[in-house]
C-alpha cells in the first residue's frame, strides 16, 4: 500500500489596538493516510493548539473605549486543545463499504479573571461510529451506530459527564 503524510503549523499573533487585548496562538497538525490495499484505507489526523491571551471584556467608559476597567488589567486566559481522529474504510464488495470512525478531543483553559486562583476547566470528548453503506440497483442504504462520551470538570460549573448513543438508517 501507499502512505501519504501532511504536516503543518501556524502562529497567529495580535497585539490589538485595545489595551489588555494581546493574543498569541500556536497550532500544529498532521495527517497520515495509508492505503493498506485496494480495499482498505486508514486515515489518522491530529491537531494541537496553544493560546495565551489577555482578556479585554468591556471598556472602561465612553472616554476610554479602548481601555478596560482598572480591575481587568492583567487578566489573562491560557488554553490548550488537542484532538486525534481516525477513519478506517473497508470495501466489502462491489457496492458495500464499512467505515469506522473515532475522535478524541481534550480542552483545558485557565484564567486569572476571577479573584484567587481564577477560573479553570478541563473537557474531554470521545466519539465513535460504525457505518455501513450499500447499493442495490438504484437503491442506496446507509446504516450505522454512533456513541459519544463527554466529561467536564470546572470550578465554574462543577463536574459533569454525559453519554449518548444512536442508530440510524437511511
Amino acid at each position: 500500500g501507499t502512505v501519504g503524510l501532511q504536516v503543518g503549523g501556524a502562529y497567529d499573533g495580535d497585539d490589538s489596538y485595545r489595551q489588555n487585548d494581546l493574543r498569541n496562538r500556536y497550532s500544529g497538525s498532521g495527517k497520515v493516510q495509508w492505503s493498506i490495499s485496494p480495499y482498505q484505507q486508514l486515515t489518522v489526523s491530529g491537531n494541537y493548539m496553544y493560546q495565551h491571551r489577555q482578556n479585554f471584556l468591556y471598556w472602561q467608559d465612553l472616554q476610554h473605549a479602548l481601555q478596560p476597567p482598572a480591575d481587568q488589567l492583567g487578566d489573562e486566559v491560557t488554553s490548550y486543545r488537542y484532538y486525534l481522529s481516525s477513519q478506517y474504510k473497508f470495501l466489502l464488495g462491489k457496492n458495500q463499504v464499512l467505515t469506522l470512525r473515532g475522535i478524541w478531543f481534550w480542552n483545558r483553559f485557565r484564567d486569572t479573571v476571577a479573584a484567587g486562583n481564577g477560573n479553570q476547566s478541563t473537557a474531554k470528548n470521545i466519539n465513535g461510529e460504525v457505518q455501513y453503506d450499500s447499493r442495490i440497483g438504484k437503491v442506496s442504504l446507509t446504516t450505522g451506530i454512533e456513541a459519544t462520551a463527554n466529561s467536564a470538570e470546572s470550578n465554574l460549573f462543577g463536574i459533569h459527564s454525559g453519554y449518548t448513543a444512536a442508530g440510524y438508517l437511511q
